[in-house]
């Protein structure tokens, strides 16, 4: 089987292969154990019916002796063509941002924790068998903060966010807030709604682009112009939020309702 007629069941032939080919005593239960996962994951792979995790993966070409990268950079390949057009340029860019200009209705990717983007999941009535598979993507893209050089954020988030979330994202925004490099500001619902997300990225060679998100539908623009327009709608509500320690202050506040 090519990768061309099922990218599962060709990645599920090379680990099926690669576990035959190390003797009889390698059954699927025996391969299961050496990875530390249960025996009906390692049939379900073998099949074709799923796709290991990118860990789970890693684990099978080190055990199986596949060279690095055989199993690894097809799930990736999968999990990459799960991302909607208009928001692949804006990910790569994302990957080598500096500074994060954001205003959202509700906490931005880079900051979610995983039981809150499942949440939004839900509600977005994501298909119920890719959840984890995108909550996994959302919060791999989190590695930015691991550069030696973290990028710079400054968000502005809808305080209805705070009546919306869970207590583990709360503590998460507050902990956030602690980092020299990031700046949340809560603007009150008494200020007006926002309308959608707009996130302005700087890249290293000076050049920006704007990011635009509604309810499926979004878009990302380079175009000076545009850009320029979507930093006046940032500016104007960054104008009218609380101060970082307010903003504090009122987040801290909502957890406490949590509790």
């Amino acid at each position: 089987m090519t990768p061309s007629e099922s990218l599962e069941g060709y990645l599920g032939g090379l680990v099926r292969a690669g576990r035959e080919r190390l003797g009889k005593e390698w059954t699927q239960t025996y391969l299961a154990g050496r990875i530390f996962e249960n025996q009906s994951l390692i049939s379900r792979i073998e099949r074709g019916q799923t796709l290991p995790q990118p860990r789970q993966a890693y684990k099978l070409e080190q055990v199986l002796g596949l060279s690095p990268g055989t199993l690894v950079d097809l799930v990736l390949i999968r999990e990459r063509q799960t991302v909607r057009d208009y928001a692949k340029d804006f990910l790569a860019d994302q990957d080598r941002a500096t500074a994060f200009y954001t205003l959202a209705p509700v906490v931005p990717g880079l900051l979610q924790t995983a039981d809150y983007a499942r949440r939004l999941m839900i509600a977005g009535q994501t298909d119920p068998y890719e959840i984890e598979s995108f909550v996994r993507q959302r919060l791999e893209r989190q590695r930015v903060w691991d550069r030696k050089t973290p990028p710079w954020m400054n968000a502005v988030l809808d305080e209805a966010i705070l009546h919306r979330s869970t207590t583990a994202q709360l503590q998460r925004l507050i902990e956030v807030q602690k980092q020299p490099n990031v700046t949340i500001r809560v603007l009150e619902m008494s200020q007006g709604p926002i309308l959608g997300t707009v996130v302005i990225q700087t890249l290293p060679n000076g050049r920006r682009g704007a990011y635009t998100e509604g309810f499926e539908t979004g878009a990302y623009t380079k175009d000076e112009a545009q850009v320029l327009h979507y930093q006046r709608v940032y500016d104007q509500a960054a104008n009218s939020a609380l101060t970082a320690v307010e903003s504090t202050e009122v987040i801290t506040q909502a957890l406490k309702r949590y509790k």
